[in-house]
């Protein structure tokens, strides 16, 4: 197994690890989670502050990965950074706007987006073409991690001062997102009418 593959892997992991954290109901299974309050007035959950220290982990394998890739010694798309992307993004991004973090229209456009974008990526795969991500790809993904691991400390310290950093990074990402999908469907699209 590559080096690629196994940051994917690990990337996976962690993913799981923090749904599990965010989403398990410890209280109601009789375990305490402490909470503290940040300058006297926001009411901090240590579950979101260790998600947030872990999907920071998580990215950093995203920038290693690309670095391999950078230098040849991986491959560009294959089902285990498909998965491990859907884990971590999507399943974060579904999460956090079920429990009324960030919009549920986020989560429903990343989503779609990503399972439009995996058929056209395997549809290219079948003809032994490759669907190299785009610019808006990089920056979808930029501002989603920005995003959600702001989300995840709270918007802090932005929070202190009522600037909403993480919505704005992830509506942006979301757009990014969206001229993503657009770019990919026009290279696919190419393709089909010279076949």
């Amino acid at each position: 197994m590559n080096t690629a593959n196994k940051l994917r892997i690990t990337r996976i992991v962690i993913g799981i690890i923090i749904l599990v954290i965010l989403y398990v109901p410890f209280q109601d299974i009789g375990i305490d989670i402490p909470s503290f309050y940040v300058m006297g007035r926001i009411l901090v959950d240590i579950r979101y502050i260790l998600s947030g220290v872990l999907f920071a982990l998580a990215c950093l394998t995203f920038y290693l990965e690309s670095s391999l890739l950078k230098k040849g010694k991986g491959t560009s798309f294959n089902i285990l950074e498909d998965i491990s992307n859907k884990i971590l993004i999507d399943g974060l991004l579904i999460l956090l706007s079920y429990q009324g973090f960030i919009s549920v229209v986020v989560a429903i456009v990343v989503v779609l987006r990503d399972i439009v974008v995996s058929s056209f990526k395997t549809s290219m795969m079948s003809s032994n073409k490759v669907l190299k991500n785009n610019k808006y790809t990089t920056m979808m993904n930029v501002f989603l991690m920005l995003g959600v691991m702001l989300t995840l400390f709270y918007n802090l310290p932005f929070e202190v001062w009522g600037i909403y950093v993480s919505e704005l990074f992830v509506y942006i990402g979301t757009v990014f997102a969206v001229l993503s999908m657009l770019i990919y469907y026009f290279q696919i699209k190419e393709h089909f009418m010279k076949n």
